[in-house]
């Protein structure tokens, strides 16, 4: 939110993403996880995994 310069309502995660995140439960998330950020034209940002 902050490198797109957006509120919280304009950014979408991808639901592989959230998987990613959630994979070894609340009590272990990974500490990196490489994502890439696109910005639209009506401000909308969508992140996903790094590939």
């Amino acid at each position: 939110m902050r490198h797109m310069k957006v509120d919280e309502e304009h950014v979408w995660m991808d639901t592989a993403l959230n998987e990613k995140l959630w994979e070894n439960g609340i009590r272990n998330p990974p500490s990196k996880v490489a994502v890439k950020a696109t910005k639209f034209d009506d401000g909308l940002v969508e992140v996903t995994l790094a590939e």
